[in-house]
């Protein structure tokens, strides 16, 4: 199906249109009536003379608006600027108010996470940290279990099984190794676990 033109200018007798509107569609026709491609066109008004050719009229932007380019890439944006710091992968668009424009730079900045006591992250994810632990065999009457060679600040202290509350021993160190000194002694076979977190 073929759609018939809005808008015809016939070069034989320079009658048709003045002004074009945006979506309209323009053939020119000879005096035999036969469109020619490149025929040279003048439209009162437009800025447009005898040597503007139909493509002339059709790039004049006071005829036609242009048509809307889709960006194929983050350089057909205006307001980014892909030339001073050529990306690399990794970088994200950072503003700069100097430039008013949108420039690759490294993700550095903002808030750092550091895993606190008991837990462990791993890139963004906080889970509680499995604890390392030391299992003793008690004598009769012992107080001091000690944990060679580390220094640790939190320990969870256990006595057959069940937590012993933190008034009932003391945590210290010599700088190389830590002791746990329980206030009363244990008995013999009392299973003593300290949990470093």
């Amino acid at each position: 199906m073929k759609t018939k033109p809005i808008f015809y200018f016939d070069s034989a007798t320079d009658t048709g249109i003045d002004k074009v509107p945006s979506k309209a569609t323009v053939v020119v026709l000879d005096s035999d009536g036969a469109g020619t491609p490149k025929q040279f066109v003048k439209l009162s008004n437009t800025g447009m003379d005898a040597t503007s050719t139909v493509a002339d009229m059709l790039a004049n932007t006071d005829l036609f608006k242009p048509a809307v380019k889709v960006p194929e890439g983050m350089a057909d944006f205006g307001d980014v600027d892909l030339t001073t710091n050529a990306p690399v992968n990794g970088q994200v668009l950072k503003f700069n108010a100097d430039t008013g424009k949108w420039i690759p730079q490294d993700d550095v900045g903002g808030t750092t996470y550091t895993a606190g006591k008991g837990l462990e992250l791993n890139e963004t994810t906080f889970a509680l940290k499995d604890p390392e632990e030391f299992d003793f065999t008690a004598t009769d009457g012992q107080t001091d279990f000690v944990i060679s060679g580390a220094v640790h600040t939190y320990l969870g202290v256990f006595k057959n099984g069940l937590k012993v509350k933190a008034s009932d021993f003391t945590l210290s160190d010599d700088g190389t190794d830590t002791t746990v000194s329980f206030a009363d002694g244990c008995a013999e076979n009392d299973w003593v676990q300290l949990l470093v977190y």
